[in-house]
């Protein structure tokens, strides 16, 4: 808790540097010193903690071919290239693969971060804190990565740069195969505007089937690699609070939308979409039974509209309460966070213990 904690108090200081003397050199050392607090909870933790590190470990042992990668674990040929990588220089010690997924994952979203946010500390805040992004990184690596070349494919899609949003989306899936699911996005945003009734409609429709076609199921399943992985035992007793959480971000954020000059802006338009389909893809989960360990964690792709979505809360107060309302965010989200993965131990972080083979 501790690490996690100081971890907070640097990225706020150095913020405050990023703000103070604002040049391209001081923003970007910034940045780079917020990426590598970031990376090192992740990176330095013992096998014990989370619920899936072991299996990992275990993998990072395997000298395996791609084709074994895939028969045998189920493991997509870009997250099988970062082990043989390491493998071919020999590297043994479970540490420096963390360390590579990691740096990779924190690199590509706080980066983006960085370059979307209208509110790039909150946004950073509710990435470490509430939005179960951070913590999710230290169990489901592979899904993980390719949830961050999705965060990374945002700078291109709002852009209006297609070729390249598929060119990283088509990466995302080379490390998770349930990031096939992105490849619709590109088509949603550019019709979020003009057809928002379809779209929605369309993304009920295809969350329900996927829900109770159980030839759908079992296949992602299969691909997710389902049964390879440990249960989450905490997940059922705690969903029902993290929905209600979810919840609240989109009804607020959705009112909003609805009755301020927001509701012009395509992109706060899509990134309610995105919060949306997480509070369905709940609904789903306690309706029609979709389990989160494997077919039900397409959820986290969804969860990213809440890194853009709640600095945007701030649009809508007046210039003397922003502080005020910036504190109650700030605390809801630590409140959020301490008691989702500090008090009910969701995702198995805390009790935090370090792998004593790097200090």
């Amino acid at each position: 808790m501790l690490i996690f904690v100081s971890i907070l108090i640097l990225c706020f200081i150095a913020e405050a540097i990023r703000k103070v003397f604002p040049n391209k050199l001081i923003n970007f050392l910034c940045v780079t010193f917020i990426i590598v607090l970031a990376s090192i909870m992740p990176a330095i933790r013992d096998v014990s903690v989370g619920t899936d590190t072991n299996m990992y470990v275990k993998f990072f042992a395997m000298d395996w071919t791609y084709l074994e990668w895939w028969t045998i674990a189920g493991v997509e040929p870009g997250f099988a290239s970062c082990i043989k990588l390491l493998q071919l220089f020999g590297v043994k010690d479970y540490f420096y693969y963390l360390l590579l997924y990691s740096v990779i994952y924190n690199t590509l979203i706080i980066s983006t971060i960085y370059r979307l946010s209208s509110g790039k500390y909150l946004s950073l805040i509710v990435f470490l804190t509430s939005s179960s992004l951070y913590f999710s990184h230290f169990n489901i690596l592979r899904q993980s990565i390719a949830l961050a070349f999705f965060v990374f494919s945002l700078r291109y899609l709002l852009a209006g740069k297609t070729l390249k949003t598929y060119l990283v989306l088509v990466t995302a899936v080379f490390f998770h195969f349930s990031a096939v699911i992105l490849l619709a996005v590109p088509v949603i945003y550019k019709n979020i505007n003009r057809r928002p009734v379809l779209i929605v409609c369309a993304s009920i429709a295809f969350l329900i089937l996927y829900s109770n076609a159980s030839f759908v199921l079992s296949f992602a399943g299969d691909l997710t690699g389902t049964s390879k992985y440990t249960a989450y035992k905490k997940t059922n007793s705690f969903g029902g609070g993290y929905f209600l959480y979810t919840s609240l971000i989109f009804f607020i954020s959705t009112y909003i939308l609805l009755y301020t000059k927001l509701r012009t802006d395509k992109n706060y338009r899509f990134y309610c979409y995105l919060i949306f389909m997480s509070f369905m893809t709940w609904i789903c989960m306690l309706v029609f039974g979709l389990k989160y360990d494997g077919p039900g964690r397409i959820i986290n792709y969804f969860y990213i509209g809440m890194l853009f979505v709640i600095p945007e809360w701030l649009k809508v107060v007046e210039k003397r309460a922003v502080p005020l309302i910036f504190f109650i965010i700030f605390a809801m989200n630590f409140m959020i966070f301490y008691y989702v993965f500090v008090i009910s131990g969701l995702h198995a972080v805390f009790p935090y213990v370090i792998n004593h083979s790097v200090m």
